[in-house]
């Protein structure tokens, strides 16, 4: 044993950079997500949550099936996920297009503030913007032509020309996956024209880009195979939850970014100069998902007491 020491002791050993992976894509991703001030078991989480969650729900499919169906049912944990998700990146989008813009970077202000209109109209189309917690009659001629005889445009049975509200939905998702996708991987190329200052300032992690990449997958299937079973139907409820966690994530990083600009790394292989969220970042972030969290327990509270269910809203409610 004291051999052993004394062979090694000449050894000159180079610690191993804190929060980097062995392995080539993992050391990237981490640099990457230690940029935002990311942890890396944390980036580790995003990174794995798309595939994992699919997984799970698949296992839940074959061994309990009530349960996989209940789980992705309208007015579920799910759905309700998505709600909140989708309300937190409205206000942080608001938040982070107002830093740019005091600092005058106009153009990433108007990308998010234009973020924050479709993410505030992605909540409403959640929850059919409040109807069956608030106990609101839909209208005839509405519940007519919807699917769910709801108060929605994503369940409109046909907007003209062919079409169902329900096909531009995944056209939209469609794109909002390929936009996140685009933007994660080549606005980070110097050489590429979308590597202009404004769109990097919105780029999202790395780490966010498998829930973008399994949306556009699944979407692409769904829109040219015309797949009609139910599982994979009703799977969309988890796409869309795995997509809006990281447009939140994504946008939590903008609102970061709109800060104090942050370090980068020392050189291609060097070390990670961490970007720690500041105090204020955090009290901000833990802000607004604290009161969207409250916000979606009382709607979700009010929902299950009106004892409206999709399908069965009423075109006409009886006067008191």
């Amino acid at each position: 044993m004291v051999y052993v020491q004394k062979r090694h002791a000449s050894r000159q050993v180079t610690p191993k950079p804190v929060g980097v992976s062995r392995f080539g894509a993992l050391r990237l991703l981490d640099r990457d997500a230690a940029l935002d001030g990311i942890s890396g078991n944390l980036s580790r989480f995003y990174l794995s949550l798309p595939l994992a969650g699919l997984a799970t729900l698949t296992v839940l499919y074959i061994a309990q099936r009530p349960l996989f169906y209940w789980m992705l049912r309208e007015d579920r944990p799910v759905e309700w996920g998505q709600f909140a998700l989708c309300v937190f990146t409205t206000v942080v989008a608001v938040l982070a297009g107002l830093r740019f813009a005091r600092r005058g970077y106009w153009l990433p202000a108007a990308i998010l503030i234009a973020v924050a209109l479709v993410s505030l109209v992605l909540a409403g189309e959640e929850i059919s913007w409040g109807q069956r917690a608030i106990g609101l009659a839909t209208p005839a001629d509405w519940g007519a032509n919807n699917r769910q005889k709801e108060t929605n445009f994503h369940n409109v049975n046909s907007v003209g020309a062919g079409l169902t509200a329900d096909q531009i939905s995944k056209v939209i998702e469609l794109l909002i996956g390929l936009g996140g996708l685009t933007l994660s991987l080549l606005a980070r190329h110097p050489r590429s024209r979308l590597g202009d200052r404004g769109w990097r300032l919105v780029m999202p992690p790395l780490v966010a880009a498998p829930a973008f990449a399994m949306m556009v997958a699944y979407q692409l299937m769904m829109l040219l195979l015309g797949v009609e079973l139910s599982p994979a139907i009703v799977l969309q409820e988890w796409m869309e939850l795995a997509l809006y966690v990281s447009v939140a994530l994504t946008l939590s990083c903008n609102f970061v970014r709109g800060g104090v600009p942050r370090p980068r790394p020392a050189g291609e292989d060097g070390p990670v100069s961490p970007a720690p969220v500041t105090e204020t970042d955090r009290q901000a972030l833990l802000g607004v998902a604290t009161s969207v969290l409250l916000v979606t327990l009382v709607l979700a509270i009010l929902t299950s007491l009106t004892g409206m269910v999709p399908g069965n809203v009423p075109t006409s409610l009886p006067r008191l």
